[in-house]
């Protein structure tokens, strides 16, 4: 399915899905789900050593592993896996895990309603109030810490999640329909969160991110007495990946604010020490897609790419020790 990518503001989240997994195809079915969750971890992880270090290219780069990475980690999910990953076989599309969470509604704010009034469904005013903006989560975020020391905060929680979900489900002819919509989508609701926060902050909340995506793979993985059902851990799976990819659109938000800045300022910078740049302001070229187009699409083809091989059909030779094992038997 990798088609030419030939405009911005077309393809949507899933597609980009299954454009990672047909590039990488001859090497996606032998890889596991854990393979791919420490790619996430590790590309995660540059991205915060890139911010440390306040490396701009670097920050771009490691944005674009990171995604294309959740990327393939969310297509692995949805293959038919047998024996040990069978377990993993999640066949919710990405758009659906991020609506799941994020139905243009912050998850928090949601659960502040809910658990304010004890269990109450929001009324549809309450929901209209919180369409398309977080709005309590700036003020009331150490309250909502606090009460998870409260005796029902989890089950009220747990609750909400489920409200909220059934929410989505109601509204899913609202899903962002592309890529760029779908980050519009996070960049609108969070916006003055990201506004207060530092580019620091919100590395080290997608690294937060991440490692609780693999500790939701170790979840599965992993048998406890009086443990949930299978279908829960599941969807905590779907949840964590949906929110590495609501941080990384904050990051995407920052960034542009950044480049704003850049564009009101930069006539009164130095000159000659600065690239040439089109008459285009920076901020409007500071986004998801085209960050993964940088790194990935090929300029000649206008396919997306093999980083290594540069390849839209990659054929980078890889052996896994897994493989070795089985080989010796």
């Amino acid at each position: 399915m990798n088609e030419t990518m030939d405009k911005l503001g077309v393809l949507s989240v899933d597609e980009y899905v299954d454009i990672v997994r047909d590039v990488w195809i001859h090497v996606h079915s032998r890889r596991t789900v854990d393979d791919y969750a420490l790619h996430v971890l590790d590309h995660a992880s540059k991205l915060g050593e890139a911010i440390r270090r306040d490396d701009a290219d670097l920050i771009l780069k490691e944005t674009a592993e990171t995604a294309n990475w959740l990327f393939g980690f969310v297509a692995k999910l949805r293959d038919v896996k047998t024996g040990l990953e069978d377990r993993f076989n999640i066949s919710v599309e990405f758009s659906h895990m991020i609506w799941h969470k994020y139905p243009n509604i912050c998850p928090h704010c949601f659960q502040r309603l809910f658990i304010s009034s004890g269990g109450q469904k929001p009324t549809k005013n309450a929901l209209k109030g919180l369409k398309g903006k977080c709005k309590y989560c700036l003020a009331d975020y150490p309250k909502v810490e606090k009460r998870a020391t409260e005796g029902k905060y989890e089950e009220l929680k747990q609750s909400s999640d489920r409200e909220l979900r059934n929410y989505a489900q109601e509204n899913l002819g609202e899903i962002p329909k592309t890529l760029k919509e779908m980050e519009a989508m996070f960049h609108s609701i969070y916006q003055s969160n990201t506004a207060l926060s530092t580019l620091e902050s919100i590395g080290f909340h997608i690294l937060e991110e991440t490692g609780e995506m693999g500790r939701a793979v170790i979840d599965i993985y992993t048998d406890k007495a009086n443990d949930r059902k299978l279908e829960d851990k599941q969807y905590d799976l779907c949840d964590e990946a949906a929110e590495v990819f609501a941080w990384l659109c904050s990051l995407t938000s920052k960034i542009r604010d950044q480049a704003r800045s850049f564009d009101k300022y930069g006539s009164r910078l130095v000159s000659y020490v600065l690239p040439a740049r089109s008459s285009e302001q920076l901020a409007d070229l500071v986004g998801l897609e085209q960050i993964l187009w940088v790194n990935y699409r090929n300029e000649k083809t206008k396919r997306y790419q093999c980083d290594y091989c540069r390849l839209s059909s990659c054929e980078c030779k890889l052996e896994f020790s897994w493989e070795k094992k089985n080989k010796l038997h």
